[in-house]
């Protein structure tokens, strides 16, 4: 029944059953929305620790559980994300009862492919729809000197001269 109350609490309040969220590194405010592109339809105040717990996650997709409240009410809150920016984190929540178990999934399959991107013995570096840097592979730091952490969320052309990209394109010796 409670995993009921808390399944239907997190759909009220957000649009969504599996609302993506997101924590700006300057607030302890936990931001819902329906998608990734919509706007924030609930905050949640957190706790330094909590705030803290999230902040960790790396850029690779993680998951952690959190207690909060919600309208007076305590739920348990999945949530599976990561850094998104040098400023942010971000992924998605969930309240249902099964939701351990389909994180752990969720993981051990990005988990594979993040380590497919990381060890590809090519330069990968993804860009989101505004031409930021979201991924930014080992060989993409040793061809440039840069770290993933440190490019993360910038803009490609602010980081990534002609002389990093013209390294890319040369051909491997066999």
């Amino acid at each position: 029944m409670k995993d009921d109350l808390e399944q239907n609490l997190l759909f009220r309040y957000s649009g969504s059953h599996s609302p993506f969220w997101r924590l700006p590194a300057d607030s302890n405010a936990l931001q819902l929305a329906a998608s990734e592109d919509a706007e924030t339809s609930q905050v949640i105040a957190l706790s330094q620790e909590q705030a803290d717990k999230i902040r960790q996650m790396t850029v690779i997709t993680s998951s952690l559980t959190i207690l909060v409240m919600l309208f007076g009410t305590e739920i348990t809150v999945h949530l599976v994300g990561r850094k998104t920016s040098r400023r942010e984190w971000a992924g998605t929540a969930s309240c249902w009862s099964d939701t351990p178990a389909v994180a752990r999934d969720l993981i051990h399959g990005l988990s594979f492919a993040e380590q497919v991107v990381s060890e590809a013995n090519s330069v990968i570096v993804i860009l989101d729809k505004n031409g930021n840097i979201q991924r930014f592979n080992r060989l993409s730091e040793e061809y440039t000197g840069l770290k993933e952490h440190e490019v993360i969320g910038d803009r490609k052309s602010t980081r990534l001269n002609s002389s990093h990209l013209k390294l890319s394109r040369m051909p491997s010796s066999a």
